[in-house]
């Protein structure tokens, strides 16, 4: 499992009408939840928060701003 797909982050991106090259930014955050120092707070673990987001996003009035927070 992997920390969100790019496509996920460009459009998450592009409705938050970011400024700026998402698929840099992409990798800067990729990159820094795979740091060796990342035992629990890794891509896995905002994997699974993302999955739980997906099964409750009906229960937020703002579900982007909850992804962007986790």
């Amino acid at each position: 499992m992997n920390i969100l797909s790019q496509d996920r982050w460009v459009t998450l991106w592009r409705a938050a009408a970011a400024s700026g090259d998402p698929l840099r930014w992409y990798q800067r955050l990729t990159a820094a939840y795979a740091e060796p120092h990342r035992r629990y707070h890794n891509q896995q673990h905002i994997a699974e928060c993302l999955a739980e987001l997906d099964d409750a996003r009906s229960l937020t009035k703002e579900p982007d701003k909850v992804e962007w927070a986790l």
